[in-house]
């Protein structure tokens, strides 16, 4: 009896060992973009808009792999909203979120899934405000198979 007691009290714990074990894996500083990305980023398929200008940490952007895209907007300005929709394909939406790394400068990490496509081009649209007025931006980014 003793031992059949022991084992009832392991199998009712193991579900809440694992959400333990899973929520221990959680890692804030693993999920926020690294300082240094702040000033070495990106320098790719720089684009001007306006207030706004985009570019890439990559030279050619892959599916299914991480990559930056960096906005400098003016210093009064703020990234309110983001998302990524795919052009040469519709594949849905995917919310892109920016974080302020300097005054002017905002930064994303994204990555995008893989069509059937070659070359897929995806559109990165981004609402700023400045003093009380939104504008849009939209940035095209072309994902090609390695």
């Amino acid at each position: 009896m003793f031992q059949f007691k022991h084992t009832r009290l392991a199998v009712k714990s193991i579900p809440y060992l694992t959400v333990a074990f899973l929520l221990s894996a959680c890692d804030d500083a693993a999920m926020s973009i690294d300082d240094n990305m702040a000033t070495a980023c990106c320098t790719y398929h720089t684009q001007s808009d306006e207030n706004a200008v985009f570019a890439l940490s990559e030279q050619t952007v892959h599916p299914e792999t991480p990559f930056f895209v960096s906005l400098s907007i003016p210093q009064d300005a703020k990234v309110v909203s983001a998302k990524m929709s795919g052009v040469t394909m519709y594949m849905g939406t995917i919310p892109v979120m920016f974080e302020q790394r300097t005054a002017t400068k905002w930064v994303a990490q994204i990555m995008l899934g893989s069509c059937s496509e070659p070359t897929m081009v995806w559109h990165l649209d981004v609402a700023v405000v400045n003093r009380d007025i939104t504008s849009h931006y939209v940035y095209p980014v072309s994902v090609t198979h390695p």
